[in-house]
């Protein structure tokens, strides 16, 4: 069964709430964090964002109530008849368009975590092979049939005292995983803390803070163990702009970052384009020779490396321009969490400039 505790847990969508904000992602509303250029995506079935974003990751928390979150004094809606209408199981409809939307922006691998209710959509997208990497927090709604036929590497993280995943049950699932060695599991059972211990506890116990940030942790780690392990980050086939204090594109330097170097998320984007945001960095195409005469090669990698009109227009507009917006730039070597809106900001660029 599915503890209501839980279900009024609702993610939050006001941008007041995080440093991210509310966007609209394959028709349901969803709360946003991290850098929108960021190549690999979490899915949060929860509220937990900004934390997980700080580590790179574009994180996207869809309202999979789809604003009726479980309200305990609504003696006209009991819990029941709302959890026939929000059944977990379908949760998984939800979650692929949004999904199918990520990949489609440009992520590379996607992540999903759920908590509570959120477990059996997560479960249901690991059995499908949707996702690259799973992770369940104090999980109900999840049978031992669910594990075994999960596809993807899983952390399960359970509570000592958890009426709706018992640790019986959590041993049971750790039973199933051990004998599947080609898909890496992990399950881990924190003593002395209840279900919902990792997004409902008292910020000012000390001891529940740390049980929850240790969980918090080890969600982090794991996906950064199956997501980031074939990040190209490290990548040197990437066309760097240099950008000045002002914010404007001082020269585009057309040369590999050394071998191993880090593109920091803070200073240096890839070549994706998104529906909020323009990039500093985008990705060369490896059968185009980067030569070293920016005036001849330009515009050749524009056209190879575009993905549709739109993004060859954009960037044809701020390359030729020379310019970018100053508030986008804090000490020329970070990005606010929205970068241009196209046909906004862009468009409202475009004019002043007429």
């Amino acid at each position: 069964m599915v503890g209501s505790e839980c279900l009024s847990n609702a993610p939050i969508l006001n941008a007041s709430s995080g440093v991210g904000y509310v966007t609209n992602i394959a028709g349901v509303n969803t709360y946003v964090t991290g850098s929108p250029l960021a190549i690999l995506a979490i899915v949060l079935v929860s509220d937990v964002y900004d934390k997980v974003a700080n580590h790179g990751y574009f994180v996207v928390v869809p309202d999979f109530f789809h604003g009726e979150p479980y309200n305990r004094d609504n003696a006209s809606r009991p819990f029941t008849p709302w959890l026939n209408d929000h059944d977990p199981g379908k949760g998984i409809e939800t979650a692929k368009p949004i999904i199918k939307a990520l990949k489609r922006k440009g992520a590379s691998a996607v992540g999903v975590a759920g908590f509570c209710w959120g477990a059996r959509t997560v479960t249901n997208l690991g059995k499908a092979k949707l996702v690259q990497a799973s992770v369940l927090l104090h999980p109900s709604y999840i049978t031992v049939d669910d594990i075994r036929g999960v596809e993807v590497p899983i952390a399960i993280l359970g509570a000592e005292h958890d009426s709706l995943s018992p640790p019986k049950l959590l041993n049971q699932f750790k039973q199933v995983l051990n004998a599947k060695p080609e898909i890496d599991s992990y399950v881990k059972i924190f003593a002395n803390v209840s279900h919902g211990w990792t997004v409902r506890y008292d910020p000012n116990d000390p001891k529940a803070v740390k049980a929850a940030g240790k969980a918090h942790k080890i969600m982090i780690n794991w996906f950064d163990k199956h997501l980031k392990k074939d990040d190209d980050s490290t990548s040197i086939d990437y066309e760097i702009i240099k950008v000045s204090e002002d914010g404007e594109i001082e020269e585009i330097l057309n040369e590999p970052l050394p071998e191993g170097e880090y593109v920091n998320d803070s200073i240096f984007y890839k070549g994706k384009l998104f529906d909020n945001s323009v990039f500093l960095i985008r990705e060369v195409s490896k059968s185009l020779e980067v030569s070293g005469d920016d005036s001849t090669s330009v515009d050749d990698e524009i056209r190879e490396v575009s993905e549709d009109d739109e993004i060859e227009e954009i960037l044809n507009f701020f390359l030729k321009a020379n310019m970018l917006m100053t508030q986008l730039f804090t000490k020329a070597n970070c990005l606010t969490t929205s970068v241009f809106s196209v046909g906004t900001n862009v468009g409202m660029t475009e004019k002043m400039l007429e």
